[in-house]
């Protein structure tokens, strides 16, 4: 009897070691699994921000006071203003400084010399122009492309005045979607001033000379 309880005392005991090894061998299994990563296409990419004609904003983009559109170069733009949404494609093709600008002048009309000022530069530049795009706000207007869209400024971005010249062909056209003209103005400038610049319709900025 002796002999039969030790017997049974020992196979208990190996079982309960076999479980035992069981469970630890299972909680080591589970704590070697490696955990899910976080990639990186579960974050979003930031997005650039936009003006509202679709480039982004800048202030010295081309076309701007600070970066005027350089002579003899097409620029093209479009915006909306209180007539309406209005593109265009604008260049200054040609420019005469000086006493050239004074030769050609006197050349037109013999009595443009006294609209000179003592100390000013009388600078003649050709204005090309075509309206790309036109929604006015009332649908039958035109575009009246002319001097009344223009402001002039010197190098210190102080405003000039035009100089009436007699004989000249002048930029004024009655423009629909579609239209372009060509034509020429005239201003003066302080001698000193290196540059003169054109603000065409308050918002586009393009360098004569």
């Amino acid at each position: 009897m002796k002999k039969l309880y030790i017997s049974i005392i020992t196979a208990i005991l190996c079982i309960s070691l076999t479980n035992c090894s069981a469970e630890i061998t299972s909680s080591e299994a589970s704590q070697s699994q490696p955990e899910a990563s976080v990639t990186s296409e579960q974050q979003p990419a930031p997005s650039e921000a936009v003006s509202s004609n679709g480039s982004s904003s800048d202030s010295n983009a081309l076309g701007t006071r600070m970066n005027p559109v350089p002579f003899n170069q097409e620029f093209s733009t479009e915006y909306t203003q209180n007539y309406g949404t209005i593109g265009y494609t604008i260049k200054i093709s040609e420019a005469l400084r000086g006493q050239e600008a004074v030769d050609e002048a006197v050349r037109l009309n013999k009595y443009n010399i006294d609209n000179v000022s003592e100390g000013m530069d009388l600078i003649l530049f050709k204005v090309d122009f075509k309206l790309d795009t036109y929604i006015p706000t009332d649908p039958n207007d035109s575009f009246l492309c002319s001097v009344v869209y223009c402001s002039f400024f010197d190098d210190t971005y102080s405003e000039i005045e035009t100089c009436p010249i007699a004989g000249m062909e002048d930029l004024h056209a009655e423009l629909y979607e579609g239209g372009s003209t060509s034509g020429w103005l005239a201003i003066q400038a302080p001698a000193e001033s290196e540059h003169a610049f054109l603000r065409f319709d308050d918002t586009t900025w393009l360098q004569i000379c």
